[in-house]
């Protein structure tokens, strides 16, 4: 087992060997690694907007598409919160707009917490909001806002 030596790192071997705490991976403090330090971050009704258009193009072509294809299609059109594309593209400028991260902008929107205390644990990213434009009424109301703004498949 692995302990943690006086330089701050971790002692022994293995893939902890070494390795500093300030360099892990932490979401709460918004440090997601390097596999994410160039990706977009989207949400599921962005990941569906996208799959769709494929689907089209693949249609247009005379394409199946493969079954991995159908079942990421199928689940991100289960799960999405927002269903009309204006509605997505609205909500992700609402998220924005208040100086949230990518990380934070799509997790809201895939989650829709319904009060500033439960986005707050299941994004603690949240929790630090010092220096940001939103405190927990601005969070409260922005809420509300992805509430309001919810659509239900029929």
């Amino acid at each position: 087992m692995a302990r943690a030596s006086h330089e701050g790192g971790f002692a022994g071997r293995g893939p902890l060997a070494g390795r500093r705490a300030a360099d892990e991976e932490d979401a709460s403090y918004l440090r997601l690694g390097k596999d994410f330090s160039r990706a977009k971050c989207l949400m599921n009704a962005d990941v569906a907007l996208i799959l769709e258009r494929k689907r089209e193009i693949m249609e247009a072509k005379g394409q199946a598409p493969k079954s991995d294809f159908i079942k990421a299609y199928k689940y991100v059109n289960q799960v999405k919160q927002f269903r009309e594309k204006h509605v997505v593209v609205q909500v992700r400028k609402e998220l924005e707009a208040f100086g949230l991260e990518p990380f934070e902008v799509a997790q809201l929107g895939n989650l829709c917490p319904e009060t500033a205390a439960e986005a707050k644990a299941l994004i603690p990213s949240l929790e630090n909001m010092e220096g940001r434009m939103l405190d927990n009424a601005q969070l409260t109301e922005l809420l509300q806002q992805l509430a309001a703004n919810k659509q239900f498949s029929t």
